[in-house]
């Protein structure tokens, strides 16, 4: 019995460093990409619509490099955890704007809901393809 709540104790404990990990990963990713978006705004006249498509883009792209860190970390369940990142980080977005006065959940609020989750589960199965392409090239 003992054995058992010991090994059940090691798992939960060993997704804590590749959270961390993916959490920094995304967040440094989000960041470039953000400071990157504001360059390029303050140099060339884009169109007022265009910006909610661009920062999506910008959200969505980053959560790629979470999940795969995370994914290549952990080293199980990639596409699984992947999903579950990209919808943390739509919740965490969706209650940025519920607290800025946003409430209105929209037809664009649903496709960027389905592009995190897609971006998410791509970045856990390309982190555990290169976990297992590291694991035989060993």
């Amino acid at each position: 019995m003992q054995k058992r709540n010991r090994a059940a104790e090691k798992k939960s404990g060993r997704a804590i460093v590749p959270s961390i990990a993916g959490a920094v990963c995304g967040l440094l990713t989000g960041v470039v990409l953000f400071s990157i978006l504001a360059a390029v705004l303050c140099k060339v006249d884009v169109p007022a619509n265009m910006l909610t498509l661009l920062a999506t883009g910008a959200a969505t792209l980053s959560v790629i490099p979470a999940s795969l860190v995370f994914a290549f970390l952990y080293g199980e369940k990639g596409m699984l955890y992947g999903l579950l990142i990209g919808a943390i980080c739509f919740v965490v977005i969706a209650a940025a704007a519920w607290l800025q006065g946003q409430t209105a959940f929209t037809a664009l609020s649903v496709i960027k809901a389905i592009t995190m989750l897609i971006s998410g589960a791509l970045g856990g199965l390309l982190g555990i393809s290169a976990r297992e392409k590291r694991r035989r090239v060993h």
